[in-house]
Order: structure tokens, then sequence, then C-alpha cells
């Protein structure tokens, strides 16, 4: 592998996964100190985070589908419905990259409470 396939590799996809690993990892603390510390502010953190970071995996597949060929845009644009049910799909797909992050960062949110004295 030349080192401008290594480049590029690490640019289109490492660095993509790393970026959203972080954020699965960061995006939920941030909203942790927002949110209730009970049971209905965990659930509503879980459905936020989950949001965001599908929203950012479909953002990025668009991005990296438009990157790969111009024409995708004219093609996005007739076939917007089929596009975005197929992006959505890969987004889904993606969680299993950050899924478990974000499930094991929440699952230690119980423990930081402070009780209500």
């Amino acid at each position: 592998m030349t080192p401008i396939n290594v480049l590029s590799h690490w640019s289109s996809m490492i660095l993509p996964a790393v970026l959203i690993a972080a954020l699965a990892v960061f995006l939920p603390l941030w909203l942790a100190k927002k949110l209730p510390e009970n049971m209905a502010g965990l659930g509503a953190n879980l459905l936020a985070s989950s949001g965001v970071l599908l929203f950012v995996s479909v953002l990025y597949f668009t991005w990296f589908y438009l990157d790969q060929d111009v024409r995708m845009m004219g093609m996005m644009y007739e076939h917007f419905g089929e596009m975005l049910r197929h992006l959505t799909r890969l987004g889904m797909l993606s969680a299993i990259l950050w899924g478990p992050i974000l499930l094991a960062v929440l699952a230690m949110q119980p423990s930081k409470w402070r009780p209500e004295l």
C-alpha cells in the first residue's frame, strides 16, 4: 500500500470512526450535566445521544458518497427517498461502533448521581 493510499484510508475511514467514537463518549457526558439525575434523564440522554450520533453518521456517509463521485448529487436528488433510506441504514449499521460505547458511558452515569438529602 502506497503512502498516499494509507493517508486516504486514514482520512476517509479511520479518522471519522475515531471522531464518532469520541462523540459517543463526550456527548452523553455533556448531556448528563444538563439533564436530571434520574431514570427519565438517563432515557432522554440515551435518545438524544443516539439521535445525534445517527444524524452525524448519516451526514458522514452522505459526504463519503459525494466525495467518491460528484454524479451522486444528481442521483441523490432524483431518488431522494431511496438514498435517505440507504444512508439511514448505513448510519444504523454504524451503531455497531458507537452503540456499545454509548451504552457503557450511560451505564456509568447512575454511579455519579448524588442522593437528594
